[in-house]
């Protein structure tokens, strides 16, 4: 299995790392790129097995704005299937939309999560067992209980040697012994079934979640070719299925190859229609299997079971539903495959097949009249194509550069390389990755835990500043170097939009200093006011790494002293000293809502208040837990009213989770503004938390038109729906069980209703 990873992003050329499969190979890279005339640029490469190589791809004209695509083709130098003919692709840039104006009001909707704690794959038990071995001696060395988070180990003890000999292989024993040995046994008492894996990407899950059709096939038949038209026989939706590999040739061979043990998984493109449940799918008029459901919803996933004994169709056959008329095609755009591309050794399934429409429940599905299966649901769809993400939000911690071993020396290419093993651990996530826009702000776990410019490094003979400089040119190498601009070259923090919609994305953990209680710069101060008046009626999302709506508690134990502190009164040396001593320690004085940077804080509330700033959603993470809250700003007849929102998404994919206690359900404070010394009241509220499993949220804008007028580009009023979404589940938390307390559902809607005063 060979790897790709998309680097730094220059005006002239773009860089490239590849990491070899498990034999020798040959890989030919091209760059593509342009709107009207693709451009494109190639060379080839040897690839050793399991050695590294980086390439800098020179090309005219490519910026930081460019969306391109870099394709890597490996051909094996040997006989055998091997990585033959595979090929894996990345987008990088940033995909424009040139259909879209801006101001222009339209439906769509964006995936918010963050905290991605990279996964390695257990290849067999002795590694788990060296690990939860390793953990038992250091345990008892230390004659106390480690916590799983606990890596900082006293100096002198056996291990340090181990740790400075063998740096990758501790990564890798203790990320599997002292992290997921947890997990593995929690989930294998938990009645898993044998021979399922233990652990599964939650990225395979969310690049299929928003695919529309899933065609399964019985075992012993031969599939329809690649390149029929699928159509529903009631609703008479038509479409064409096309071919994109989510897994390298190499790896078919092992039987373990995504859903289902299939062969082969592969994604099929949009196949417009409305298909209905009950109604039969057809190729030609030939009825090839009926439509199922599982679930009430009209507009679902849906998958085709081939019915044993039959002949299916064959490439460009159309398939059809009998009753809906829903159709659709097996296409491959290289025209390599065939009918009998999937091992049939195995119970054969083609998976994850995308085909847009709304099949009938039990419809059978057919090819030239010819039934070839029935149809069934699979999960619920959603049932517009605005539901479909435009694109993700990354709200931090995308790696762990601290994570196991908190110890790390900032070198250059330690951080390049956490980026690499983050990014090539999960083909699903490269998948992910390569699937959607991205766009990304960096927290602490980025330079290290709880980072602050006048903090404590993890090694004492360095400076905070000796962990930024290095984590900061690994982050614009692998990651802003794709960001838009339009705040010079220096600033981490940016504005995008899309249509009616804008987006400031802060940089809340380069700039922060803990004692000058200052969280950003005032350049960027600035800038995010200036922007929120030049937007005040627009709706508009706030993207922070960490949270500003929501109110969190102090962490017991370790910030003790904040209390003691705050009940003697800021003023008093002995107060302000427990308070100094606190801002170096506490776990959660991270936050908006700590007291380092409440200065800050209030000054943004009394902004937004004083220029009545409306329709305002912040986007967080940070927390490991999915939640909705909001803030009223203001209270009473004699006060003018200013609410805000704001979601939390995530973790993608983390262990330890958060819990609501961490969060003020409700707190009420004032400010006092700087005009007149006016107190002004506001009051947080967190209305829904969910931090029961890894999850993240799907977020959708829609347009609805205001009453008794017409409905030009001034007249529709926007509304946001959210919803939490489990990765790892083909359904959604509120129909999972183990509810949220206080919570009937992990969903809702934001409604901007105008009012002049409570």
């Amino acid at each position: 299995m060979a790897n790709l990873i998309i680097g730094h992003t220059t005006e002239k050329s773009v860089r490239i790392w590849i990491r070899g499969g498990n034999h020798s190979c040959v890989a030919k890279i091209s760059i593509h790129t342009g709107e009207n005339k693709e451009k494109t640029q190639s060379h080839s490469i040897d690839l050793v097995p399991d050695n590294d190589y980086t390439a800098v791809v020179s090309f005219e004209g490519l910026t930081a704005d460019t969306h391109y695509t870099v394709r890597v083709c490996f051909a094996s130098t040997r006989g055998g299937l091997g990585t033959s003919g595979a090929t894996f692709q990345v987008q990088g840039g940033f995909r424009t939309f040139p259909d879209l104006q801006q101001g222009q009001p339209r439906p769509f909707s964006f995936l918010l999560g963050s905290c991605n704690l990279s996964i390695f794959t257990i290849n067999s038990f002795l590694a788990l067992l060296l690990g939860l071995v390793g953990r038992t001696a250091m345990t008892r060395s230390l004659k106390r209980p480690i916590d799983k988070w606990d890596m900082d180990f006293p100096k002198g003890r056996w291990w340090t040697f181990f740790l400075k000999r063998f740096p990758g292989t501790f990564r890798c024993l203790s990320k599997i012994g002292i992290t997921y040995g947890v997990g593995f046994v929690a989930m294998a008492t938990k009645g898993k079934q044998p021979g399922k894996p233990m652990l599964k990407s939650p990225f395979l899950k969310l690049c299929s979640l928003f695919h529309l059709w899933k065609i399964d096939f019985d075992s012993g038949k031969n599939e329809p070719l690649i390149g029929r038209t699928i159509t529903g026989h009631d609703s008479r939706a038509t479409g064409v299925l096309t071919f994109s590999p989510i897994l390298e040739t190499g790896s078919w061979k092992s039987g373990n190859n995504g859903p289902g043990d299939a062969k082969g998984g592969f994604y099929l493109t949009h196949v417009r229609g409305k298909f209905q449940a009950g109604e039969d799918l057809k190729v030609e008029d030939k009825i090839i299997a009926r439509s199922t459901s599982q679930a009430e919803e009209v507009v679902e996933k849906w998958s085709i079971g081939f019915q044993c004994g039959e002949k299916e169709p064959s490439v460009s056959d159309i398939i059809t539903g009998s009753e809906s008329g829903a159709a659709g095609v097996l296409a491959d755009p290289a025209n390599k495959h065939s009918g009998s591309w999937l091992d049939k050794t195995a119970a054969g399934s083609l998976t994850l097949i995308q085909l847009e429409g709304t099949f009938r429940r039990g419809e059978v599905m057919k090819v030239k009249e010819k039934v070839i299966g029935k149809s069934k649901s699979l999960a619920v769809k959603f049932p517009f194509d605005y539901q479909k993400p435009a694109f993700v939000l990354h709200a931090g911690d995308q790696i762990y550069f601290d994570f196991p071993y908190r110890e790390r020396r900032p070198e250059l290419e330690a951080y390049r390389r956490t980026y690499r093993e983050a990014w090539s651990e999960d083909e699903s996530l490269q998948y992910f990755l390569a699937q959607y826009p991205h766009y990304m702000t960096l927290d602490d776990h980025e330079i290290y835990d709880q980072f602050a410019k006048d903090g404590d490094a993890p090694l004492q003979n360095l400076k905070p500043e000796h962990y930024l400089k290095p984590a900061e040119q690994a982050y614009r190498e692998y990651v802003h170097a794709r960001h838009p601009g339009g705040f010079g070259s220096h600033s981490l923090y940016y504005t995008f939009y899309y249509g009616a919609v804008h987006y400031f994305v802060l940089n809340t953990r380069t700039e922060r200093y803990v004692r000058r209680e200052q969280m950003i710069e005032d350049d960027q101060m600035i800038c995010f006011l200036d922007w929120l008046e030049a937007h005040k009626e627009d709706l508009k999302f706030v993207v922070s790494s960490v949270p500003f709506v929501a109110e969190v508690r102090p962490r017991s134990g370790r910030n003790a002293t904040q209390s003691e502190a705050e009940n003697e009164g800021t003023s008093s040396p002995k107060a302000q000293s427990k308070l100094s001593q606190n801002r170096k320690l506490g776990e959660n004085d991270d936050k908006w809502s700590s007291p380092s940077y409440r200065e800050q804080r209030e000054k943004i509330i009394e902004f937004v208040y004083a220029k009545r700033i409306k329709r305002l959603v912040f986007l967080v993470g940070d927390m490991h837990c999915s939640y909705y809250a909001t803030m009223q700003i203001g209270k009473g007849r004699n006060y003018e009213c200013s609410n805000l929102h704001e979601l939390a998404g995530g973790p993608f994919h983390q262990l330890q989770l958060a819990r609501q206690e961490q969060f003020e359900n409700l707190a009420e404070r004032t400010f006092k503004t700087q005009d007149g010394g006016e107190e002004i009241p506001y009051k947080s509220r967190l209305d829904r938390f969910y931090g029961g499993a890894n999850a993240c949220m799907h977020v959708t804008v829609e347009y609805r038109p205001k009453r008794d007028v017409d409905t030009s580009i001034k007249e529709w009023n926007p509304e946001i729906e959210w919803k939490v979404i489990r990765p790892l589940t083909e359904s959604e938390p509120v129909n999972q069980g183990g509810l949220p307390r206080d919570s009937p559902a992990m969903s809702g809607r934001i409604r901007f209703v105008e009012r002049d005063h409570v």
